[in-house]
């Protein structure tokens, strides 16, 4: 007796999901890859006019409160350019966006080439600018502007509203603040 033919076919549309989910992520890796080339890639021409925006990003201090400390961590995609089979096996990691722009292409570009080819993580990007907002989100990355605020107030709330291990810096790597979740 055979396979029935829904499941074979089940199993046959599971393989090209997979194929093409991995040729996909290829395609808007090497879209990113020229978009980093793009010297106009972080000039984000927004005129507010004669409003200034506010020095600091507001904050409510949601994680302290009882309903806040029962809500579940936000779902934190892989982003568009990286394909595993189950995203969610992966931890999540903020990753701190300077207001330093003349690094960011190079520290986009080396992250991006080790996340493309070995997922190591799920990246929150926390951006003290909003210029790389729109190259984040368009190839499907979570980000978060945070302004001027320090890696020590971040902490608690990033911690609860992704569920983050840590927060580490785009350039070079380093820890800013290790295992968040126990603060």
């Amino acid at each position: 007796m055979g396979r029935r033919p829904e499941v074979s076919l089940l199993n046959r549309l599971a393989r090209e999901n997979k194929r093409m989910g991995q040729r996909l992520a290829q395609l808007e890796f090497r879209e990113l890859l020229a978009d980093l080339e793009n010297p106009a890639l972080f000039d984000l021409r927004i005129d507010f006019g004669t409003r200034l925006p506010h020095a600091e990003p507001f904050w409510p201090d949601t994680q302290t409160t009882p309903l806040g400390r029962r809500l579940p961590p936000l779902e934190v995609p892989l982003g568009k350019i990286a394909w595993v089979e189950d995203p969610k096996s992966l931890p999540v990691i903020a990753i701190h966006v300077s207001d330093r722009p003349e690094n960011w292409r190079d520290g986009f570009r080396d992250l991006m080439k080790q996340h493309a080819t070995a997922p190591f993580a799920r990246p929150v990007f926390l951006c003290a600018s909003l210029r790389p907002v729109p190259f984040l989100g368009r190839y499907g990355f979570a980000n978060e502007f945070v302004g001027p605020l320090e890696v020590t107030r971040l902490c608690g709330r990033i911690a609860a509203r992704y569920g983050c291990l840590q927060i580490v810096d785009l350039f070079g790597g380093n820890k800013l603040w290790p295992e968040c979740v126990n603060t």
